[in-house]
């Protein structure tokens, strides 16, 4: 058992819904203080004063926070600890479900890197290996990380996120050391404005009545009371590192078992084999746009197109010497104007949509593209850059591709290579925002390619989950993790859990997976072995997750 009692909490998306409700409750338990942070300043203050006039004044206050802007988030969490001096309780509420165009990336940054931001923020607080006095952060996933749904993609990978960098963060001896509870709410349809006007939250606008239909016909919109009912029962009785699971109006029940037996699924197919028959796809006559492809693998997977007959390859990095050299170079010994490359950040809006323009101005046509740009940081003030490049830029570009290459709209088909990393597959506790970013993309890109998106787009999306390469990303791994005491660990860890396979093993993979690859389908290298297709073995885990919506 845990208390409520005499504790302060942070509430964030607090001003209506769900987030006022946790609020209230809160209260009514015993409460000391509740700071509600919310973009919406009127209805923040009208609540706040509601409940200071139900509960007594000055226990309530409401600083306006734009969750998805890191600069909101200083400032708030400082406005908060001017007023209470002391933070207990941090409830990651605030989200925001959809995945429709020029709103997904708002919505991404709120769902995803504000709440990696406030658990970061509670943990220095709070932790009492340094001298602060331990604490709960409650993050809100969804149970739409744990199925799949080829509506909203964007969000069900944000959502796997918050439940991976969860469990990472979590992990032993993490609460032995610090007095910080970490508990993840898997939290189903419930009745909120987060489901209303269905028909405008899809990523692709055709698909906005048959989401309508499938939220109408198998789910069940469960009462606010459940879902409050739920936090309370994990406040209370949550063990550290939890995961709760509350839907259709029942208990709120402990699921951490289970999830834990399917990460097992996920973790088993490393060291095991599949066989799968595959179909065959060829690379030659191809035009090929590689993100982070001035240097490392992204160099080595652009020479090995070529190789196989690629007519064209883009490289789009942030390194413009790097860059502009490796195209020179393969442009002499493959055909002069077969490689150009466009200055990139990825992790920039506007870079991307003025790289993809160049691109096209360029070579007219795009056949696949290989999202490989990334960054293994957790390190502060990197984390979100690192997360934006890692995360919504491998997004934007799969959206862009898809737009240009679906066939019901006039393209021409093609191919979309997502890289994500054993890191998604398994706990790391030096890298939790990393190994949920990757995860991230697994989920994203399973979701997205559901049927019958290969049949009506003619788009084949792939993912890749790479394990540990001889690359940069590897080096300096003391300056990696979310927390500089942990660097030294993270290195011996890394160095006796995973073998550093060959650059040559990797480009080998990305081959395989490019002319064997089915729609859909997600593929392991790892160990210098050769590639492999896991599809049923990461379908078999997401079965894990089902089961236990329905038991």
């Amino acid at each position: 058992m845990w208390d409520v009692k005499d504790k302060t909490f942070v509430i964030t998306g607090g001003a209506s819904g769900l987030g006022a409700g946790y609020a209230k409750a809160c209260l009514e338990h015993g409460a000391k203080n509740v700071a509600i942070l919310d973009i919406a300043e009127k209805l923040g203050n009208a609540t706040t004063e509601q409940l200071n006039e139900t509960y007594g004044t000055n226990k309530v206050i409401f600083v306006k926070c734009d969750v998805s802007k890191e600069e909101d988030i200083v400032s708030a969490w400082d406005a908060v600890l001017a007023q209470f001096k002391q933070i207990d309780i941090i409830i990651n509420n605030a989200g925001i479900m959809v995945d429709a165009p020029n709103i997904w990336r708002t919505a991404s940054d709120v769902n995803w890197q504000g709440l990696v931001s406030f658990t970061l923020k509670g943990v220095s607080h709070m932790r009492k290996d340094e001298g602060g006095a331990g604490g709960t952060i409650l993050n809100i996933a969804s149970t739409l990380g744990i199925t799949k749904m080829p509506f909203l993609p964007i969000y069900c990978g944000s959502k796997m996120a918050v439940l991976h960098f969860s469990q990472c963060l979590a992990m032993d001896p993490f609460y032995e050391n610090t007095g910080v509870r970490v508990l993840t709410m898997c939290l189903g349809c419930t009745d909120t404005p987060l489901i209303d006007n269905l028909e405008t939250r899809s990523w692709d606008p055709k698909l906005a009545d048959d989401f309508v239909t499938n939220i109408a016909n198998n789910y069940i919109r469960q009462k606010r009371e459940s879902a409050v009912a739920a936090l309370i029962k994990m406040l209370t009785t949550g063990n550290p590192g939890s995961i709760w699971l509350t839907l259709d109006d029942k208990p709120a029940r402990d699921i951490t078992s289970v999830i834990d037996n399917a990460y097992k699924e996920f973790e088993k197919v490393m060291a095991e084999s599949d066989g799968r028959i595959i179909a065959m796809w060829d690379v030659k006559d191809k035009t090929f746009v590689i993100t982070g492809g001035a240097s490392g693998l992204g160099a080595d997977y652009a020479k090995a197109c070529l190789g196989h007959g690629a007519k064209n390859v883009a490289i789009l990095d942030i390194a413009e010497n790097l860059g502009n050299a490796t195209a020179e170079q393969l442009n002499e010994n493959y055909g002069t104007n077969k490689v150009i490359f466009v200055k990139c950040d990825v992790s920039k809006e506007e870079d991307i949509v003025s790289a993809w323009d160049a691109v096209l101005a360029q070579f007219k046509q795009i056949d696949v593209i290989i999202n490989n740009a990334g960054i293994m940081v957790d390190a502060p003030n990197t984390w979100r850059t690192a997360t934006t490049v890692n995360w919504q830029g491998l997004v934007c570009f799969t959206l862009k591709g898809v737009s240009h290459m679906r066939k019901d709209e006039g393209g021409a088909g093609g191919t979309i290579l997502n890289v994500a990393s054993i890191l998604g597959l398994t706990k790391l506790a030096y890298l939790p925002i990393y190994c949920g970013a990757k995860m991230a993309v697994v989920h994203f890109s399973q979701c997205l390619a559901m049927k019958p998106f290969y049949e009506n787009t003619g788009i084949r999306v792939l993912t890749m989950c790479l394990g540990s390469t001889d690359t940069p990303l590897a080096h300096n791994l003391e300056t990696k993790s979310w927390d500089p005491k942990l660097g030294n660990e993270m290195v011996v860890t890394i160095t006796n859990k995973f073998i550093c396979q060959k650059r040559e093993s990797a480009v080998n993979a990305f081959i395989k997976m490019l002319t064997d690859g089915n729609p859909g389908s997600t593929w392991l290298s790892i160990d210098d072995k050769p590639a492999r297709d896991i599809t049923s073995a990461i379908d078999k885990a997401f079965e894990e997750f089902e089961r236990v919506m329905s038991e």
